[in-house]
């Protein structure tokens, strides 16, 4: 039997705040606040994204949002909206990145390949609820914590890989919580939870062919998968295995569509020197080659500018898609042992491989020394000596090669009962790790290079190397100084959970009900750098230090859920946690007021994040432009962040609120809903900026200076709890069916509209990051609106949808230019090809097109010319694909 859930479920809460009293105080308060307020709420089908509205006859679901066990799992007070496995096909989804990008409340994820921001993250994806951070939303299968990534953002943050999850064939429904909930599941649930939950039960065999496809050039994704279910024995075995293969579209192939990219280097080969004179000032002397190359490739070297420096334009050598080939294998096991216990069992395993481009070779950052004996010296009148501004490798050279490797595996293995008629039982343990193999070969090795400039370089150390383009030099004398920047990172996570959920006693308008439960996980996060960044080798990346650690949290939660009057539920919950070096209370507490065909919801919690492995132990280091007082001029500067030991990290907090109401006609299939929410986060943890403290104190403790020159070498700067969030909106969805003589209708509209989107940032001060990129700030792009309509038809062999998407307009805080608005069409078309076929199979064949009417991005000043995190550069994508399935 196939259970195909079409539940679309968003009914609110509100949860109230107790007073910051000490820990046992504030606890004993709120727990018996939880004991006698008033609970839960009656059923109400959402109104997010179409579906008839539930009825008393709902299969019994899981819902995310609550551990009380109801009759009907669809009664629950908290905002959750459920995508279901049709909607899935409906809007052409390869993996779960799709479904999250479908999503409007979802803003500033790093999902669109991005070799300039995604700098050691490439190859992951995320989610990012509300634009409160792409680690700020929790990631759950099946219910359950999946590792972070290893892989971290360029903030420090880790997130659960949305690509490491399960194959998209054995997704049933992913159910979106939209308000926080660290009071039920403990640090990350700020923004809400997304929870993936597999087809636990499916029986039979399904094959899927997808294949898409760029219409203006070759860029195409190609994916195979099968699942296969069998009851046996009181059991049911799903076994599930996918195969996806992108190929890589270069920059290159686009670079005439984005008139306002700027990727623009001072440091090129052909390069620049700064000659020292026999007397007087040293001079700038660009490579006599300069302009002849420019002439020849204006598409790389843009010839010599206002200052004497010869131009580089490294954009073409950047992928915009990653080649990627990801193989993903996924088995679940659920077996009654008798008539009250069952067990259950998970394995997964994920293997992704990139590779993606960069430019031949990376800037020398930190100019070195060329002697007049260098081959050089005559061509750019070198005789008292010259610092070298350029790269090795530049014009007319082939693309560097990153090579990225992700392995993900997990296994999970519960138990589960029921003790009564009125309670049941859960424990379950679970571990799952992540390996993130990292290598870079576009550096150069410090030691090498210099040695090689005072011709002692190559194999056996008597080689010059002459930085001139076109300079016929030793291959061994390159090769011996070519470096690259690479680590192995692990993470791994071990989790216990244990609940309780039952009823305890009547009042006159129902049962009141509870669940309890206690959950540990350890996190553990190690970083194995190579040789080069072991011993800050490298100019360009320099180096960092290897290191191990881990932290582990205890929690203990409780829920009640107690009906007040008849149609008003309020729910309450409360959640202590340990975490070590620090401890937090999180309460929440909701409403429900239900009325024939209107309903009212409220929701107030407090929720937290806590810093991750990498923001306490780790650090990184990263090229970065800085204002040096001491020249009046922007220097290139490794600048290295790492957590403070001194001055410890402490948790990002968050108080959340959500009032809405839903109008529903059963009989008329029309469902409408409004939701007002607002998150206040604080203790926002955001890498100190580097201008900042060079204008502050130039010779300050954190800063390096070469010792010869007193150039600007380092800046060290820190995590720290520094920043203030707020945001609020409002979410509009209706939806609306119709039965015609032609077949069925269905209207839906989903829009989020931001109110107010205000960061208090320690350097920049207050912020209205409404409308604006926030590129120079620690906020994510926001457009003021994000939203869908669409209208789906279904015939007897046919069907077909249409989807309208927008994004609207904002500004460029990085420039005077303002970002357009960005609508696309996405069209699909199905024909049921079960006819063609002997009884028991069914089979299927869909053709779609995204962005039918290939609107290009909108140009934003950036090295890549648009915004990654807001749009898709692709332009318009068909995609093929055919389903079959067995009985």
């Amino acid at each position: 039997m196939r259970n195909d859930i079409n539940l679309k479920h968003s009914v609110e809460e509100i949860k109230v705040k107790n007073p910051k009293t000490n820990k046992a105080t504030k606890l004993a308060t709120t727990l018996l606040t939880s004991v006698i307020a008033v609970s839960s709420a009656l059923a109400v089908e959402s109104p997010g994204s179409g579906g008839k509205l539930a009825s008393n006859d709902v299969e019994v679901i899981g819902v995310i949002g609550s551990y009380i066990k109801r009759q009907e799992q669809a009664d629950r007070p908290s905002p959750v909206e459920i995508i279901d496995a049709g909607n899935i096909e409906k809007i052409g989804a390869f993996g779960a990145v799709d479904i999250v990008n479908s999503l409007s409340i979802n803003a500033g994820s790093q999902n669109n390949n991005d070799g300039f921001n995604q700098t050691f993250s490439l190859g992951t994806s995320n989610i990012n609820l509300r634009g409160l951070g792409v680690s700020s939303t929790l990631t759950l299968l099946n219910g359950r914590r999946q590792v972070n990534t290893a892989a971290t953002t360029l903030n420090g943050d880790q997130f659960t890989d949305l690509n490491s999850l399960v194959p998209t064939i054995a997704i049933g429904r992913v159910e979106i919580l939209k308000d926080g909930a660290s009071s039920l599941y403990g640090s990350d649930a700020v923004a809400g939870v997304a929870n993936f939950n597999t087809k636990s039960d499916f029986v039979g065999l399904d094959f899927n062919l997808d294949y898409k496809s760029t219409t203006s050039d070759s860029q195409n994704d190609g994916q195979f998968s099968v699942l296969y279910g069998h009851e046996f024995n009181n059991s049911n075995l799903i076994l599930a295995a996918s195969y996806f293969d992108r190929s890589p579209l270069s920059a290159a192939t686009r670079s005439d569509e984005f008139e306002l990219r700027d990727a623009n280097s001072t440091f090129g080969n052909p390069g620049t020197f700064l000659v020292f004179q026999d007397a007087g000032a040293p001079q700038f002397v660009a490579d006599p080659s300069c302009e002849q190359v420019a002439a020849e490739h204006p598409e790389t070297t843009t010839g010599i500018n206002a200052a004497g420096f010869c131009n580089f334009d490294f954009g073409d050598y950047f992928s915009m898609v990653a080649e990627e080939q990801r193989s993903q294998v996924y088995a679940e096991f659920n077996s009654d042992l008798s008539d009250d216990t069952s067990l259950f069992a998970e394995i997964g395993y994920n293997d992704n491989k990139i590779l993606t481009t960069s430019s031949p070779s990376q800037p020398i950052l930190f100019p070195p020394f060329i002697p007049p004996t260098n081959p050089s010296a005559v061509a750019v009148g070198n005789t008292q000596g010259a610092l070298f501004f350029g790269r090795p490798f530049g014009t007319s050279s082939d693309a560097s090669i990153i090579d990225i490797g992700s392995v993900t595996w997990r296994t999970v293995f519960g138990l589960k009962g029921e003790l009564d008629d009125n309670w049941s039982w859960q424990a379950a343990v679970g571990h799952s790790e992540n390996v993130y193999n990292y290598n870079d070969s576009s550096d150069t090795l410090v030691d090498r290079f210099q040695a090689a400039l005072v011709g002692q370089g190559g194999p056996n150390n008597d080689l010059f190397y002459n930085p001139l383009y076109g300079a016929q030099n030793d291959p061994s004398v390159i090769e011996d100084f070519k470096g690259s920047y690479a680590f192995e990172a692990t993470s791994k996570l071990t989790t216990f959970d244990a609940h309780v959920s039952g009823e305890i006693f009547e009042l006159p308008e129902g049962t009141v009900a509870l669940a309890a439960g206690v959950q540990y996980r350890k996190n553990e996060l190690e970083y194995d750098y190579n040789d080069a960044a072991e011993n800050d080798n490298l100019y360009f990346f320099r180096g960092n230090n290897s290191f191990t650690t881990d932290g582990d949290a205890s929690a203990v939660f409780v829920e009640v859920d107690i009906p007040v009057f008849a149609g008003l539920n309020i729910q309450t919950a409360l959640r202590y946690e340990d975490l070590g070096n620090f401890d937090t209370v999180d309460p929440k507490i909701g409403f429900i007021w239900l009325f024939e065909q209107l309903s009212f919801r409220g929701t107030y919690g407090e929720s937290f994040k806590a810093p991750s492995l990498f923001q306490t132990a780790g650090g990184l280091t990263v090229p970065s432009r800085v204002l040096d007082p001491l020249t009046n001029a922007l220097a290139t500067v490794s600048q290295r962040t790492e957590g403070d030991q001194e001055n410890p990290l402490t948790a990002q907090t968050s108080d959340t609120y959500n009032l809405g109401a839903t109008w529903f006609l059963p009989d008329n299939d029309f469902s409408a809903s409004i939701d007002y929410w607002r998150f206040s986060y604080d203790k926002f943890i955001t890498p100190e900026n580097a201008t900042a403290l060079v204008a502050n104190d130039p010779y300050g403790d954190q800063l390096e200076r070469d010792p010869n020159s007193g150039q600007l070498t380092t800046v060290t700067t820190f995590f720290r709890n520094a920043g203030v969030l707020e945001t609020d909106g409002i979410d509009v969805s209706i939806n609306k069916g119709f039965d015609t003589n032609i077949g069925e209708i269905e209207l839906s509209v989903n829009t989020s509209y931001v109110l107010t989107y205000d960061l208090e940032d320690p350097i920049a001060g207050n912020i209205d990051g409404k409308n604006q990129r926030n590129f120079t700030n620690f906020g994510v792009p926001m457009p003021a609106l994000r939203g869908a309509i669409g209208v789906t038809w279904k015939g007897e062999l046919h069907s077909s949808n249409i989807f309208v998407r927008h994004v609207s307009d904002y500004e460029d805080d990085n420039s005077d230019n303002s970002i357009d608005s960005f609508t696309t069409v996405d069209m699909q078309f199905n024909y049921d090809l079960g006819s063609q076929f002997k009884d028991g199979t069914l089979a299927a064949l869909t053709l779609g097109v995204k962005n039918l009417f290939d609107e290009q991005a909108p140009d934003v000043i950036s090295r890549s010319g648009y915004d990654p995190l807001t749009h898709s550069a692709l332009g318009r994508q068909a995609y093929l694909s055919l389903k079959v399935s067995f009985e």
